[in-house]
């Protein structure tokens, strides 16, 4: 469940990441397409940190809040009550 969560509150940033990317590397050719996009792999990677994780987990935050409304919602979903 948390890592449902996780992937759908990541993934406009995931999505955003790798149109930069596509954009930035398209302007290369050969060997300098290459490191540009090994460079952009560990400066912009695709996935955010698992700091986020913990964000999302930590109970100071929204995130807890966040994971307890969801939790709710597919219990009164799935479970109809």
């Amino acid at each position: 469940m948390l890592l449902l969560l996780l992937f759908f509150a990541q993934l406009p940033y995931i999505i955003g990441q790798a149109q930069m990317q596509s954009v930035i590397v398209e302007r290369y050719k050969g060997l300098d397409r290459a490191t540009m996009k090994n460079e952009l792999e560990v400066l912009a990677p695709l996935f955010p940190k698992m700091l986020l994780l913990n964000a999302l987990i930590a109970p100071v935050t929204g995130g807890g809040l966040l994971f307890f409304f969801a939790s709710e919602l597919i219990k009164n979903t799935v479970l109809g009550s």
